[in-house]
């Protein structure tokens, strides 16, 4: 345990990371347990997580929302409201235009960025700890399969 650490709040990310620490692995429900038997979840917590949970069941739900050749019908874009604040919606494929367009091929683009790095970096770390020679897709293959 990390110094300073003993006093956080239940609820707060620090509280959390405390508790994690306590537990080298498990299953998700492993760490739930771990975390209501540490007080982590708060009568504040379970106020929020009904509205929580319903916004996390639409978002998978509008993401599986396909058609007939199995695309996704729904982007996520960011927009203005009208009070010119940045919001994130949902809109179906049919209504994009040049900028919705530009918004989703760069979001793919940055994640699959984000998790080259990661395959690298672990890649590394294997070779580093292990001397293991893992080859990444575009080492090992010309083209993605399917594609």
């Amino acid at each position: 345990m990390l110094t300073g650490d003993r006093d956080s709040k239940p609820g707060t990310k620090e509280h959390f990371v405390r508790v994690a620490r306590m537990q080298r692995w498990g299953t998700i429900r492993d760490y739930v347990l771990l975390c209501r038997g540490q007080g982590h979840f708060t009568a504040e917590f379970y106020a929020k997580a009904g509205a929580y949970m319903e916004r996390i069941y639409v978002r998978r739900m509008l993401k599986q929302v396909r058609d007939p050749s199995g695309w996704p019908t729904f982007g996520s874009i960011e927009r203005l409201d009208e009070h010119g604040q940045p919001e994130r919606i949902f809109m179906q494929e049919e209504l994009f235009g040049p900028e919705e367009y530009r918004q989703i091929v760069t979001y793919h683009h940055g994640v699959a960025r984000h998790h080259l790095f990661k395959a690298q970096t672990y890649r590394d770390h294997a070779k580093a700890r292990y001397g293991l020679q893992l080859p990444l897709l575009d080492e090992e293959d010309d083209e993605i399969e399917g594609i």
